[in-house]
């Protein structure tokens, strides 16, 4: 009988290997020690770990209601660490005190319920150097490290926040060896408002002009200028409108009135558009000794 078609066959062990490599089998189970749950992902992970003290951006500007939290975060605490998958964790900290005594931080504020969830993307630089951040003014040069993104649930404070489902907080986590420090940069979007573009054709080329009143028109034929800008955003160079008066003899009760507007010569476009805008923090913590090669 064909033992694979029949129901009582069951291969065994002993069948399938030879006794000395059986016994071997036995032994390397007994012998290896299991994998710790809590081993970073990756080695250079253990070397980020720890308190970071900074400060979000948000919370130094005047209009309180564009707070990243209800609290007033003076020198807040953000905490990497390591799930029991050996994920980095994240979580948020009033200040020192409250870090030391492990007492966690409803970012978002009292009552919200908001939280960082796991990590859901990681990507490590593995030569310090190959991506560089420096400020024009040479005052801070950085290695970016590693990056990281998490999940975020705002809980009952949707307004704190851009409530929609892929608002992820992302981490870039960089080396500054000069003050021999980390220096972790989180975002988080805030809200998204209308950022609308004005064009104008000269000559042919599409060119992003401000529109601006000028002094010196009346209510129907308005003086207008407008301003062409480059990629930055600087003027270059500012013009007159042309416009012209249109004339249209329109059927009123009282004989001899006519509607007046004006048009541009030059062909103006309007492109609707949206502006993002983040809570945005830097934290910092010192190297320890041997880190930051």
């Amino acid at each position: 009988m064909n033992p694979q078609l029949s129901p009582s066959w069951k291969p065994s062990l002993s069948r399938r290997l030879p006794r000395p490599l059986l016994v071997l089998n036995v032994l390397l189970l007994l012998t290896c020690p299991p994998a710790s749950a809590a081993s970073p992902q990756h080695p250079a992970l253990a070397d980020y770990l720890g308190d970071y003290v900074g400060q979000w951006n948000t919370e130094v500007s005047a209009d309180p209601f564009d707070d990243i939290s209800r609290y007033v975060l003076k020198a807040p605490v953000m905490r990497l660490a390591l799930s029991t998958q050996g994920t980095l964790r994240m979580a948020f900290f009033l200040d020192r005190d409250a870090a030391s005594s492990n007492e966690p931080l409803d970012l978002l504020g009292f009552g919200c319920k908001s939280q960082v969830g796991e990590q859901l993307s990681l990507r490590l630089v593995d030569e310090v150097g190959s991506v560089y951040l420096g400020n024009s003014d040479g005052s801070e040069q950085t290695y970016t490290v590693l990056e990281a993104s998490f999940a975020f649930d705002w809980g009952n404070c949707p307004l704190r926040v851009y409530a929609f489902a892929s608002n992820h907080l992302h981490m870039e986590l960089a080396l500054n060896p000069v003050d021999r420090e980390y220096v972790a940069r989180l975002s988080l979007l805030r809200k998204l408002q209308p950022a609308n573009q004005t064009y104008v054709t000269q000559d042919g080329q599409r060119r992003r002009v401000v529109v601006r009143k000028t002094s010196g028109g009346t209510l129907y034929r308005p003086a207008h200028e407008y301003c062409v800008v480059n990629e930055v955003g600087e003027t270059e160079a500012c013009f007159d409108r042309r416009s012209e008066v249109k004339h249209l003899v329109v059927p009123f009760p009282l004989p001899g009135l006519s509607a007046v507007w004006w048009t541009s010569r030059d062909k103006i476009e309007v492109v609707e558009g949206q502006k993002a805008l983040y809570h945005e923090a830097v934290f910092r913590r010192a190297l320890s000794d041997g880190a930051g090669h």
